[in-house]
């Protein structure tokens, strides 16, 4: 009987240290929440150091109309520098890996342009295609879209504009 007593005391001890750690766990992981908003990743890096300006593309979209399955198609986007300080694009990603943005990697003067070349590749693909690139800047808001479109036909199908 004392033996059982004893377990049964040691067994209760536990459980309350166990959720006294617990306890303190949460507690501190809510203190560590308010601390810490979000994780600093490679696309939320501040840009304190820049200053802010502002970017004007020619066109915000571009059409390839109807184009043969199976080739590259290309599209230069024009954009100009409308603020008083640098201009410097930071990235160009795009939606999807069949697009390819290539962009001015240089530091743009106030009143100077810039490109933004999207290259798509229609490779196994049918129908129509949106595709979005989004450009990160020093601008306010950091990023802006461009999209490309196209309707695919497929590799027997005619006539086409682009071979």
């Amino acid at each position: 009987m004392i033996k059982t007593i004893n377990y049964t005391l040691l067994l209760l001890a536990s459980v309350f240290v166990l959720n006294a750690c617990e306890s303190k766990e949460k507690s501190t992981a809510v203190a560590d929440t308010n601390i810490v908003a979000s994780p600093i990743t490679e696309e939320s890096k501040p840009t304190s150091s820049m200053a802010l300006t502002t970017l004007e593309f020619t066109e915000s979209s571009f059409d390839f109309g109807k184009i043969k399955e199976g080739i590259k198609v290309d599209h230069v986007f024009k954009f100009k520098n409308t603020g008083t300080n640098p201009l410097v694009l930071q990235d160009a990603r795009a939606s999807c890996g069949c697009t390819i943005p290539e962009y001015t990697k240089d530091t743009i003067a106030p009143g100077s342009e810039g490109k933004i070349k999207v290259i798509y590749d229609s490779a196994n693909k049918n129908g129509q295609i949106n595709k979005t690139v989004t450009v990160t800047a020093n601008t306010n808001p950091a990023t802006t879209d461009i999209k490309i479109s196209a309707f695919v036909l497929d590799k027997t199908a005619g006539p086409y504009n682009k071979q």
